[in-house]
């Protein structure tokens, strides 16, 4: 078993038709992980505050661009696979519960957003590692708060971040 902790910079967008602007403001994500491992496979838990801005469309129902700051609880739950050396596979599901959103738009967001998340990670060395992560949202964020918005909202992210081991 395996304990640590964990940093990193994400890039996250929400997509929807008339509703977010491409492309997010960059976020981050710090927390800890717990990992199992037995030869080549291993599973990870990590449990992560998370950070993300999101910049609306200037053509959407307020007819203007604001940027939407949502924190987040995040756990990801991986299953990773040693496929070279010290190069890792790492793929499962990730839950996350907002925690709070910017200019009182909680309203307009569901609760909670489930992602699948794919990556690999590179072991530096008996305490430090890399990782790259991307992001694909499988659940609508969208509330239908009022009817206001009618698109779909799906998080894509991207996700660099460095991992310290503890014991």
């Amino acid at each position: 078993m395996m304990i640590g902790a964990q940093a990193g910079l994400n890039d996250e967008s929400i997509s929807g038709s008339n509703t977010w602007a491409s492309g997010g403001k960059i976020g981050f994500d710090l927390g800890g992980n717990i990992q199992f491992t037995k030869d080549k496979l291993a599973f990870e838990g990590d449990l992560l505050y998370h950070t993300a801005a999101y910049a609306t469309s200037s053509n959407n129902v307020l007819n203007t661009s604001v940027t939407v700051n949502v924190t987040s609880l995040s756990i990801p739950l991986l299953v990773k696979y040693s496929f070279y050396k010290t190069y890792w596979a790492e793929i499962g599901p990730q839950y996350s519960s907002i925690l709070s959103v910017s200019n009182n738009d909680k309203n307009y967001f569901k609760s909670s957003n489930m992602e699948l998340v794919l990556g690999v990670q590179k072991i530096l060395n008996h305490h430090w590692s890399l990782g790259l992560r991307y992001g694909l949202g499988l659940s609508d964020l969208d509330s239908k708060y009022n009817n206001v918005y009618s698109d779909s909202w799906k998080t894509t992210s991207i996700k660099l971040y460095a991992s310290y081991r503890i014991m």
